[in-house]
């Protein structure tokens, strides 16, 4: 990758340091659309051209700086980002299962995908097929508390798995592929 501040041999005479202190003259040849960019930048800000071309050169330094400190260039963050710039561009991430594989897929904004499978009981229906369920979910279950030797684990990993006899026991999920596992 190449960086902005890698010498480079330049054709022309050499370049002379700024006195210290002082604002040194900079003559640029620029496209007419940029112009016109620069222009109305100033005129909204109330600014000379000089001061919005500063400006934009000092921004466009700084972000130069940042990219060659990550190491990466604006292609790669937006190939990284590519979930983040569809949802802010009002695009909807739908997740299917087919077979035992979990797809994911974008719509654009209105596509006429329902965003949910959920429907709401209807009236009276939860107690014809399940006619003692008030009794079976009266009250939440207390878990216990975590064990000390779990207390260091991250918590998205603990879960509990009913034991038999009654009460329940703290377990640590596996995380990601294990070895051997296809990809």
């Amino acid at each position: 990758m190449e960086t902005l501040f890698k010498p480079k041999r330049v054709a022309g005479r050499p370049k002379k340091a700024p006195a210290s202190g002082k604002r040194a003259p900079l003559s640029l040849l620029v496209r007419p659309a940029l112009k016109r960019l620069v222009d109305q930048m100033a005129t909204a800000n109330g600014t000379t051209q000089s001061a919005a071309a500063e400006f934009l050169i000092e921004q466009g330094i700084a972000v130069r700086q940042v990219l060659d400190a990550m190491g990466k260039t604006l292609e790669e963050i937006g190939r990284d980002n590519t979930d983040a710039a569809l949802r802010r561009r009002g695009y909807t991430r739908h997740r299917t299962l087919i077979g035992d594989r979990a797809w994911m897929f974008w719509t654009e904004p209105g596509f006429p995908i329902p965003t949910s499978g959920f429907k709401p009981w209807a009236e009276g229906e939860l107690k014809a097929l399940y006619p003692d369920y008030d009794e079976a979910a009266s009250a939440p279950t207390e878990l216990p508390p975590v064990p000390p030797e779990l207390a260091g684990i991250d918590p998205d990993l603990l879960y509990c798995e009913q034991v038999s006899g009654g009460g329940w026991k703290w377990m640590v999920a596996k995380r990601g592929r294990q070895e051997g596992e296809n990809k």
